[in-house]
């Protein structure tokens, strides 16, 4: 996530500085961003001059000396409240007593993150998504300490870097990841009854997103998760349970439509859109499942041919294979 970001701000043309714990992980940090660069040259985005003129300003360092005249200073570290207190209690020592300094958790309660900073009201979370260098929105979220001049800071930032900025409170997973925690739930409740992760994942595209939920959280990083599946439980909060599902022997079906597909999705629309859904659905257990054998069959009118008012034809069929979770996961 902290590449995404230091690419974003070198796309907005802002001077950078990224300070690592070694230099291991610091020539790292730099070969990632040559490397998002590189990848925009190879795909015509931008040009070799403009992609070493933005790496250009960008700085490595081990030593958070070099944060002593930065205006902004952004803590990308993984989702530890320890680690990032650590690494705020080594920033608040190091840089200005006007510097605004901003947290990118995804989970993690910043009041608790801002807890024996010095100036708090300077603090506030700005929560990418990723890719940072892509993904447009921005959650900015204030503690109860924040300053109008910080908070303002957030907004202009956004719009620097042409993100669309959207004021969060403080909760679990604040906007953006409460409402992916919902879908990645039942997702996971798909794996365990049977179907696969690139099963999921190709509905999910299909459907319209531009990425399946167990892609984004490859891309992500699945320690988010792991670490809100725990802080739920430290609350007393209901966590999606493998065990249960599995106990309640739930079966789903997972269905794909293989031939001929309606090229348009409206009648009245005149673009041609190339179309190949996934359809997802559940239904009773029964004496074939956990055979996992495939069948075919013939259903009455589908979502797609509602959708588009073209029938398919009857030579179409929905390959559908069942399973049934069995034992404890």
């Amino acid at each position: 996530m902290g590449t995404g970001i230091a690419a974003a701000l070198c796309n907005a043309g802002l001077p950078l500085v990224i300070v690592e714990r070694d230099e291991a992980a610091m020539e790292g940090a730099l070969a990632r961003l040559r490397a998002i660069f590189d990848g925009a040259v190879k795909r015509r985005r931008i040009s070799a001059g403009l992609a070493a003129e933005r790496l250009a300003r960008v700085t490595g360092a081990t030593d958070y000396a070099v944060l002593a005249e930065a205006d902004l200073i952004i803590e990308a570290v993984f989702e530890d409240l320890d680690v990032k207190r650590d690494v705020f209690r080594n920033v608040g020592a190091a840089c200005r007593h006007d510097a605004v300094l901003a947290t990118n958790t995804s989970y993690l309660d910043p009041e608790r993150i801002a807890d024996g900073i010095a100036s708090p009201e300077r603090f506030l979370g700005l929560h990418f998504f990723s890719p940072a260098q892509v993904m447009k929105l921005l959650e900015i979220v204030p503690t109860g300490a924040t300053a109008p001049e910080a908070l303002a800071t957030g907004f202009a930032l956004a719009r620097m870097l042409n993100k669309i900025p959207v004021r969060a409170g403080i909760s679990d997973g604040f906007i953006g990841n409460r409402i992916l925690k919902v879908m990645r739930s039942q997702a996971e409740r798909l794996l365990v009854t049977g179907a696969t992760p690139s099963a999921v994942d190709a509905a999910m595209r299909a459907f319209g997103l531009p990425m399946g939920p167990f892609e984004a959280q490859d891309l992500g990083g699945l320690d988010i998760a792991a670490f809100q599946r725990r802080a739920a439980r430290a609350r007393g909060l209901p966590v999606f349970s493998a065990r249960r599902v599995a106990a309640a022997g739930t079966t789903t079906c997972l269905a794909t439509a293989h031939r001929c597909l309606p090229r348009q999705l409206h009648a009245s629309s005149r673009r041609r859109h190339r179309v190949g859904r996934a359809l997802i659905g559940t239904r009773r257990p029964s004496s074939t499942a956990f055979s996992g054998r495939w069948s075919t069959r013939r259903r009455g009118s589908s979502r797609m041919e509602r959708l588009s008012g073209h029938p398919i034809s009857t030579s179409s069929r929905f390959m559908a294979m069942a399973f049934r979770a069995g034992g404890a996961v």
